[in-house]
């Protein structure tokens, strides 16, 4: 089963940093990433991939491993117009 999304980045254990989910359903964001959390509690993004379906598909062919792990889906927030530079 995939996992909800968590708001976590790698290494986190604070919600809200790093990667979020997209708060605006109506909106398809550009890219999804795949988190995945080991035994250690660990948290890795697996891979970013352009359609929620590639994310989804590629989440539950990990799983079908047999593995402990547990992956999810989120989607990749845009990042923050750079400020511009004084000279």
């Amino acid at each position: 089963m995939i996992a909800p999304a968590t708001g976590l980045r790698a290494g986190s254990s604070k919600a809200g940093e790093g990667l979020k989910n997209c708060g605006d359903s109506d909106t398809e964001p550009t890219r999804w990433a795949l988190w995945r959390l080991d035994d250690n509690d660990n948290r890795f993004v697996v891979g970013v991939f352009a359609r929620r379906e590639e994310a989804e598909a590629a989440a539950r062919a990990f799983e079908a491993h047999g593995h402990k792990q547990t992956y999810w889906v989120e989607a990749v927030s845009a990042p923050a117009a750079p400020r511009p530079t004084r000279s």
